[in-house]
């Protein structure tokens, strides 16, 4: 899709040949998600990077938190925004007018407030997860995160967790603090 805004667009498409898998049809694309993206000079980075179909067949998406240093609008640790964030679907089983479904074991599912967090987040705090996997013998998750200059960071999540982890971004960077205004909690609620 040509965005011009920036917008990140998570898409399904059909393989032109599926004995192959080689290619895809782009006439097949199906839009499930749309992210929208801050726009602006400082906002040109962190807009995520990988995304995997995990152990028990849902797909996990990493988004970065939109960009600038020390992420400005706090969207890592704001429970209603998709940036700074692992989010998890269910594309075989769309609902709720949207072309992918909420897996019911998401950790925040069904919430109702708007305070409350958005069904799709698997995890959050995060600045730029720009690569994570799944170990193939465990099913153990390991994200790759940017730091702000000080540290990198690589998070672990054992498989057959519940989810809901907050990483701490932007309040800290790994276990060093980073910025603790806006409502930040004490380093071992992350």
């Amino acid at each position: 899709i040509d965005d011009p805004s920036g917008d990140t667009h998570i898409s399904r498409f059909t393989a032109a040949d599926p004995a192959s898998n080689a290619t895809v049809d782009p006439a097949t694309e199906l839009l499930l998600l749309t992210i929208d993206q801050p726009s602006g000079a400082s906002f040109t980075n962190h807009k995520g990077g990988d995304l995997n179909f995990g152990p028990d067949g849902y797909l996990y998406i990493a988004v970065g938190d939109g960009g600038s240093g020390g992420d400005p609008g706090n969207r890592a640790q704001n429970p209603q925004d998709l940036l700074g964030k692992i989010l998890r679907i269910d594309v075989d089983n769309p609902g709720s007018g949207n072309n992918y479904g909420i897996p019911p074991s998401n950790p925040f599912a069904g919430t109702q407030s708007p305070t409350d967090y958005r069904d799709e987040i698997w995890a959050l705090g995060v600045r730029n997860p720009w690569r994570f996997s799944f170990d193939r013998s465990t099913g153990d998750m390991y994200i790759a995160d940017v730091g702000q200059g000080a540290w990198e960071e690589v998070d672990f999540q054992a498989a057959g967790s519940a989810g809901g982890v907050n990483y701490g971004w932007r309040c800290y960077e790994g276990n060093h603090t980073y910025d603790l205004s806006g409502g930040c909690l004490p380093m071992g609620n992350y």
